[in-house]
């Protein structure tokens, strides 16, 4: 990174803070440095533009009737330039949008078609949270069971995995889903302060148990990386090497950190009250 390793560059000051901010609880950043932040308790999505200096907003959402209307919004991706993610908890539905924030089509959980029949009789699935894989695959966490469900690129169910009967993989308060850079699935679970890996086929792979002076609620895969965090307290790992380094964070101005994105030039940590850019 430019002679200095993602830890070393949070010894420094930020490049930027970015203040006056939506209340958001979720960030994501774009190819074009365009932020993107969740607001759950309004419902709405907003778009803070880097050609304007981020002084300018775009937002879509609220409690609508129209299509791009959300009832409590809980996780965005954005895998691409031209795709933009949102899981709308409370409607049961995965939004896709083009970064004009134009939505391009949804998942409804609460409809079954052809592709579902292979799931048990009576299942529910209710999403709790879900990433995008490397090739476009979606990984839903379903609250209803602790399973995760894979939908490939044609958005058909190919396979599901983890849940309370799945032997040495068992999950039984998984948080998180995500996929690193070398094709693996990592479920968190906060309770056992684990993360839980899978392969892209669902098989089950072993176990990652950060050690950290700190109780984590929140992790992200950015590179080689793995972050944890909680609301005072930041800890990366290298995953190739096991080095790794713990931050306590004393920005109270800002609020409580809530949760961190890595754009091409800066590492965004989320507070209450600002977005922190540090170069990279």
């Amino acid at each position: 990174m430019k002679g200095q390793s993602l830890s070393d560059s949070l010894f420094l000051q930020p490049g930027r803070v970015i203040s006056g901010i939506p209340s958001a609880a979720d960030i994501a950043v774009d190819g074009e440095r365009n932020i993107y932040l969740l607001e759950e308790q309004g419902n709405r999505l907003h778009k803070l533009l880097a050609a304007a200096n981020y002084d300018s907003v775009v937002t879509i959402g609220g409690k609508s009737h129209r299509e791009e209307g959300m009832l409590h919004p809980t996780k965005i991706v954005v895998p691409n330039r031209q795709q933009l993610y949102v899981l709308d908890e409370g409607n049961a539905r995965l939004l896709l949008f083009n970064t004009n924030l134009k939505l391009v089509k949804q998942i409804d959980f609460n409809q079954r078609d052809d592709n579902w029949q292979w799931l048990s009789e009576g299942e529910e699935i209710f999403p709790q949270t879900f990433t995008v894989g490397p090739t476009g695959d979606l990984f839903i966490l379903n609250r209803f069971n602790n399973k995760v469900l894979k939908i490939n690129t044609f958005g058909e169910w190919e396979l599901s995995f983890g849940g309370t009967d799945y032997g040495e993989g068992a999950l039984f308060a998984p948080i998180d889903v995500a996929v690193n850079r070398d094709k693996l699935v990592m479920v968190s679970d906060t309770a056992a302060q684990a993360i839980f890996v899978y392969n892209l086929f669902g098989i089950f792979q072993y176990q990652l148990h950060p050690e950290m002076p700190f109780r984590w609620r929140e992790f992200q895969l950015i590179g080689p990386f793995l972050i944890c965090h909680n609301a005072h307290h930041l800890y990366i790992e290298h995953l190739a090497s096991g080095k790794s380094t713990h931050f306590p964070l004393a920005h109270a101005s800002a609020g409580h950190l809530l949760d961190v994105e890595l754009g091409q030039e800066f590492i965004y940590l989320l507070f209450e009250n600002a977005i922190h850019l540090y170069h990279k």
